[in-house]
């Protein structure tokens, strides 16, 4: 189970899709659309009981049937068996499949391909190896059709099928809530409501004309029965062609766009200082330069406030910055149509005050492919900054414990009113620019570089006072900026 998502599917079900012609468009009855999926179902098999009989670790169901072989999905982390992804790519990973049939003998599956981020596994059988009988009859087998996961309709009733708790081929009905939390890497989850268990995890999630949206990966524990999964439009656009393209090929790694930016979500007081219209979008606060030099033509910026991507925004609540771009990111790199329209205020335009003008604008930028994510997030780790160079001064400013380096503000200790996490990320870090509106009420964009900047921005009296930090004031591709609000006291 991902850690992200606390769930009680640690040990839960694979399933396994892939796309076939002749895919059901009618809707069909509750019974019918059990009995058509059932027929694909299986079983990962990895433990042993006490009594020596095989345990249900994972579900999983067929996506493809054919001359290559018989493949079913699942879930990474049922078919890792507690090994990284380090290990499972190392060598080759054979895990037991039991059929729903109970006339199809168990069979040692392969697993040819996987994507941990996206917690999905690609398994192989193949039939050559099996008798003349058992082969006929996993020739019979048929595969589930892959829908689209973007035509679900808040409220919709959908079948969570596997083994929960090890009870063989339990649909359960639950409903469908929109899109959940994000992974790391942007990868949207769906969100439904209903009562799944340890052995659904893996399992597809059907619409009743019998078509797949998604792959149950994990769960709340908590009474509210909130539960995700996979949503079947990325598996079936993205993450699947690449896994049956590593038939044989263990070694290879998933390939995702890599749009190069992070983004902080918009608070209202942010919000306030900018000038900005609204509170949906997110503020450039990295650029990557090195992800392929496409953001030098799409004019992005730190500072910039992006609303929305190819014309689709998120709505007037706001969104969460970090999940802006999540259906772009994950696009095929090698995808002629690989390119995106930003909806942006840019910053020249919150810098001259004029936020509000109806100029936000569209621009162009491609999706390269990312390459090597794992040294990608070690170069992003603390510390790859070069350590300052501090004088003798030492003051309190803006609520921070702050010392004068040679390169600039360095900031030791917040004692602004946050929690821990968030006292974390503004220590150590330079003050690098300052945002505020003065006596005038005209806003002004300060950088600092030395004590006397911060002093001169507080005798403008400001009520509110944006605070942009950075590890080095470079802001080298490694630089992560945050923007955070210090509300000013009479005192202050």
């Amino acid at each position: 189970m991902r850690p992200r998502f606390p769930s009680v599917l640690a040990i839960a079900a694979c399933c396994v899709l892939f796309i076939q012609p002749g895919a059901l468009c009618e809707t069909l009855s509750p019974a019918a659309a059990w009995d058509h999926a059932a027929r694909s179902l299986a079983a990962v098999l990895l433990n042993v009981d006490a009594a020596g009989q095989p345990e249900v670790n994972g579900t999983a169901f067929i996506v493809e049937n054919g001359p290559d072989g018989l493949f079913l999905l699942t879930n990474f982390h049922v078919i890792s068996g507690g090994s990284g992804p380090v290990e499972l790519f190392r060598k080759e990973k054979r895990v037991k499949i039991e059929f729903t049939r109970t006339d199809i003998a168990i069979q040692e599956g392969v697993v040819v391909g996987a994507d941990p981020l996206a917690d999905v596994a690609l398994i192989k059988i193949d039939a050559a190896k099996t008798s003349d009988v058992q082969r006929s009859r996993l020739a019979s087998l048929t595969a589930l059709p892959l829908g689209d996961s973007g035509a679900l309709v808040i409220g919709e009733e959908l079948l969570a099928l596997g083994h929960p708790l090890g009870n063989r081929n339990t649909p359960t009905f639950v409903r469908y809530a929109g899109l959940g939390p994000f992974t790391g890497d942007k990868i949207p989850m769906i969100r439904f409501i209903g009562s799944v268990s340890p052995g659904n995890s893996g399992g597809p999630l059907i619409r009743m004309n019998g078509e797949v949206v998604g792959i149950n990966t994990s769960m709340l524990p908590t009474p509210a029965q909130v539960a995700f999964a996979i949503p079947s439009s990325i598996i079936r656009g993205l993450i699947l062609p690449q896994l049956r393209r590593f038939d044989g090929k263990p070694h290879e790694r998933m390939r995702y766009g890599s749009l190069g930016v992070e983004l902080q979500n918009l608070s209202g007081d942010i919000m306030e200082v900018l000038g900005l219209p609204s509170r949906q979008g997110g503020i450039v606060t990295r650029v990557d330069p090195g992800a392929g030099g496409y953001f030098d033509g799409a004019g992005l910026r730190r500072g910039d406030v992006v609303l929305g991507v190819d014309g689709v925004r998120e709505g007037t609540r706001g969104i969460d910055a970090s999940t802006l771009f999540s259906p772009w990111n994950l696009q095929d790199p090698k995808s002629p149509s690989n390119a995106v329209r930003y909806d942006l205020i840019p910053e020249q335009l919150i810098a001259q005050d004029r936020a509000s003008d109806p100029g936000a604008t569209w621009r162009m930028a491609l999706i390269p492919e990312r390459k090597n994510l794992p040294s990608l997030s070690a170069s992003e780790k603390p510390g790859t900054a070069k350590p300052p160079r501090f004088t003798d001064s030492r003051r309190s400013l803006l609520r921070m414990d702050v010392r004068q380096a040679l390169e600039g503000v360095w900031v030791e200790r917040d004692l602004n009113d946050v929690d821990a996490k968030t006292r974390a990320e503004h220590s150590d870090k330079f003050i690098r620019e300052l945002y505020y509106r003065g006596s005038t009420g005209k806003l002004v964009r300060k950088t600092v570089m030395a004590m006397a900047d911060i002093d001169q921005a507080l005798a403008d009296k400001p009520s509110k006072i944006i605070v942009v930090l950075s590890p080095d004031l470079r802001f080298t591709r490694h630089s992560r900026s945050r923007y955070f609000v210090v509300n000013m006291r009479p005192s202050q």
